[in-house]
């Protein structure tokens, strides 16, 4: 919703870096009220909308976005067993624990809500500019 309909409509009517930061505040709004959120979590996802908004325009489809999202959200939840979301699921491979400092662990929302959770977004950001060259897609966003 947020990279296919929110970007893309903000895009047309605002440009392309409006219309990132623009889905990246949608993003980040939407998980506003889950239990847990806080303003680290919050300011980290609107990073993540920003890395996954940028990635439609540089790579032309919303594959890439697509991809990062479903590993974030697998590693985090299934596999380690951490709260995603502010919500912990059923069923995971390891059991994360947090305790003490919530910048650290990320406290009741989960490691997406520490602040190493920022350094994730700034790989992301390094995989796309080294796996995507910018000149491969995006310009059908920009008719």
């Amino acid at each position: 919703m947020f990279r296919g309909l929110v970007l893309v409509l903000a895009s047309r009517l605002l440009g392309m870096r409006m219309a990132i930061v623009i889905s990246a505040l949608a993003f980040s709004l939407a998980y506003g009220a889950n239990p847990g959120a806080s303003y680290i979590w919050m300011v980290r996802l609107a990073a993540a909308g920003m890395l996954l908004g940028y990635s439609v325009f540089r790579s032309g489809t919303l594959w890439w976005g697509i991809g990062y999202h479903a590993g974030w959200n697998f590693a985090s939840a299934p596999l380690f067993g951490a709260v995603g979301s502010g919500y912990l699921d059923q069923g995971h491979i390891f059991a994360f624990l947090p305790s003490r400092n919530a910048l650290v662990t990320g406290g009741p929302v989960g490691p997406e809500g520490s602040a190493f959770a920022f350094l994730a977004v700034v790989i992301g950001f390094g995989f796309l500019v080294l796996t995507v060259r910018a000149d491969e897609g995006g310009r059908y966003l920009e008719h």
